[in-house]
């Protein structure tokens, strides 16, 4: 399985998640910068939150790009490969339907282990 997902922008702050052997590797800067590390570590093993993640996962239909050409603001990427998800989606100041939902259902998954980005 192949999860990855980076969100930031000039001034908000930089956010990735990737899903390593079970466990989502968390890089949450304390600056703007993306740590070398991650800064948590969370298992997904038998989350059902999780699994409530993929399910919606499952019926996201996101084009490639959502861009509208200005480099300040937010910018975001999301990687799935899973069964029958697959998902390479990129946007710049633009967000596609679901993305909020995306973002509640992943904090749902973080949140109980004290990670709660600012996104």
């Amino acid at each position: 399985m192949k999860f990855k997902f980076s969100i930031g922008g000039y001034f908000g702050g930089y956010f990735e998640f990737v899903l390593k052997k079970g466990y989502l590797y968390c890089y949450i800067p304390n600056y703007h910068l993306k740590p070398s590390e991650p800064t948590n570590i969370i298992s997904i093993h038998d989350d059902p939150d999780w699994e409530t993640l993929l399910h919606f996962l499952k019926t996201l239909k996101w084009k490639p790009t959502y861009d509208v050409g200005i480099c300040d603001g937010t910018q975001w990427t999301l990687e799935v490969k899973y069964e029958d998800i697959n998902i390479k989606s990129y946007g710049s100041n633009v967000f596609p339907r679901g993305f909020y939902k995306f973002l509640r259902l992943l904090n749902n998954v973080t949140k109980k282990h004290g990670i709660a980005p600012a996104f």
